[in-house]
């Protein structure tokens, strides 16, 4: 019925309960509910508030509230229980997980669905120790991390997710200020800070030093510009550092592109393929050194076995002593230069230009 206020104040020494039946849209404050013109309030002295939805209902709190989540469609908030509530209207309110974890379906700003309850105006999530996740709607989204499994997306604030899904738009991962490590496992999928992220097309790196790994299995990254690049379904930009997994991987490099160092990985036959652009290889250990294109240094190399020059005419230059190289050489197109003029006379270099191995080549060189 309409118009009416009920006023409760038990001063007994039992436990009390009051239940709240109805449909609609209930607002609610520490001490009251109100729905229509119906309000129930001073609640002194009752130990159990409950509001129990009837219909397709919206629950609207005070500003700034907390609706903790405890089962499908129900929780609490400002010391009120609700059950079977289809709708939150949050007031820049904040949602916390129940224990066993919860998933956030987004669907635009400070809005999304979870627990079957479409949630709006919603600034903060909170997850729980379990499993929580978010979940990107279908247009491109932008996932801002700051933290250990925290960040914010679509103006909403997230703490404690431990997964992030995205959705069939271009989403991308931007990563905090600090150097961070992005764990590519599979194809658009991977970890970081503490999250697992599947369906993610982008990953963009902070201010620091930033690195990417590849999977396990063998992979061909391509880069295509300063610190930038593509692989396993994936484009990244502003991640200084590259390192393939255990697998044989294959580095293709664009000429004029800086980057900071690239990491075979774990394979045994890891593979750069320089640009056109004249390139210099300075093999300074076993499967490492640098490249340079003109005097410029364009990346450092480790755990690489096979160096491959463009076009243009390449150089590789072997430091003084380096016996233990790589294990293949090919110079491609070009007048293409084995360089030991560093050596001191007590080492001695033997090379042939038929192919077969060299002084610092284990196993090949072709194209010389």
């Amino acid at each position: 019925a309409g118009n009416k206020d009920v006023h409760v104040n038990d001063t007994g020494v039992t436990a009390d309960t009051l239940t709240v039946n109805g449909s609609g849209t209930f607002t609610v404050t520490a001490t009251s509910i109100a729905s229509g013109t119906d309000t129930v309030d001073n609640f002194m002295d009752i130990e159990t508030k409950t509001i129990n939805g009837t219909g397709t209902d919206t629950l609207a709190g005070p500003a700034s509230s907390t609706y903790t989540l405890s089962a499908s469609k129900a929780g609490s908030v400002s010391g009120i229980d609700f059950t079977s509530i289809e709708n939150i209207t949050g007031g820049s309110g904040t949602l916390e997980s129940p224990a066993s974890g919860a998933s956030y379906v987004l669907s635009g700003n400070k809005a999304g669905t979870v627990l079957d309850i479409s949630f709006t105006n919603i600034d903060t999530l909170t997850g729980s120790v379990d499993t929580d996740t978010l979940v990107s709607p279908s247009s491109a989204t932008t996932f801002d991390l700051s933290a250990d499994k925290a960040g914010t997306v679509l103006g909403i604030s997230f703490s404690a997710v431990d997964t992030i899904t995205g959705g069939a738009g271009a989403d991308i991962i931007n990563a905090p200020a600090s150097g961070t490590t992005f764990n590519v496992t599979g194809s658009a999928s991977g970890n970081l800070l503490g999250i697992s992220f599947s369906s993610i097309e982008n990953l963009n790196g902070g201010a620091g030093s930033d690195t990417v790994t590849g999977p396990a299995a063998g992979t061909t990254y391509t880069r295509s510009a300063n610190n930038a690049g593509s692989f396993s379904g994936i484009a990244f930009t502003n991640i200084e550092n590259v390192s393939g997994g255990a697998g044989d991987d294959v580095f293709n490099l664009t000429s004029g592109a800086v980057y900071g160092i690239i990491g075979g990985g774990g394979g045994t036959s890891d593979t750069i393929n320089s640009s056109n652009a004249a390139t210099t290889f300075t093999i300074t250990g076993a499967n490492a050194g640098t490249l340079e294109e003109g005097a410029a240094l364009r990346l450092n190399f480790t755990g690489m076995e096979n160096l491959v020059g463009g076009s243009a005419s390449d150089q590789f230059i072997f430091n003084d002593g380096v016996t233990t190289g790589v294990s293949n050489i090919t110079g491609s197109d070009g007048t293409d230069l084995l360089d030991y003029s560093g050596w001191t006379a007590a080492n001695s270099v033997t090379a042939s230009l038929s192919g077969g191995p060299a002084t610092g080549v284990s196993t090949n060189v072709t194209g010389i």
